[in-house]
């Protein structure tokens, strides 16, 4: 099986149909990963500049957002590094209104045990209640 990876904008096409003849071959690209003709590959700097186009460009609503990015962490022979982490990241993005790189900052800190923070941040971070936060 070839691996090949996968960058932001096929997602977007795929995601918006705003080319739909690009959004077709992505949907076909997607469908020779479910048969496992091929692996696709991606990173949590793609997933985090999917939110921010959808977000900022599309002007997507939270959780419309949030059911996209289900259907990436679903699709069959598409890998994710810290994908554990990037779902979530969702999760948190959806329930407590904060931003996706804050989601992922918090995720990825409960993933590893940290409860202490350095952040100006507190209108974000002060939502999360098991942070333990303090301004440097």
């Amino acid at each position: 099986m070839t691996d090949i990876f996968m960058d932001t904008n096929p997602f977007i096409r795929y995601f918006t149909n705003d080319i739909p003849e690009r959004a077709e071959k992505v949907e076909i690209i997607l469908k020779r990963a479910q048969r496992g003709e091929i692996k696709l590959i991606t990173n949590e700097v793609i997933v985090t500049e999917i939110v921010w186009a959808l977000e900022s460009v599309y002007e997507m609503k939270r959780n419309q957002i949030y059911e996209l990015l289900q259907a990436i962490f679903n699709t069959r022979n598409l890998k994710i590094s810290n994908k554990a982490v990037l779902k979530e990241a969702s999760e948190v993005y959806k329930d407590k209104n904060i931003d996706f790189i804050d989601a992922f900052t918090v995720s990825y800190m409960k993933a590893k045990g940290f409860r202490k923070l350095y952040s100006f941040n507190k209108k974000h971070m002060k939502r999360i209640d098991w942070i333990e936060l303090e301004e440097p």
